[in-house]
């Protein structure tokens, strides 16, 4: 695996997390 795929893999755990945050705070950009 690349580096490149190992940063992907990071920021869509990352986002993920943060997205779950926010809908149990109920807020919901999309």
């Amino acid at each position: 695996m690349s580096k490149n795929d190992f940063d992907i893999c990071e920021f869509e755990k990352r986002h993920s997390r943060v997205r779950s945050e926010m809908e149990k705070s109920g807020i919901d950009l999309l």
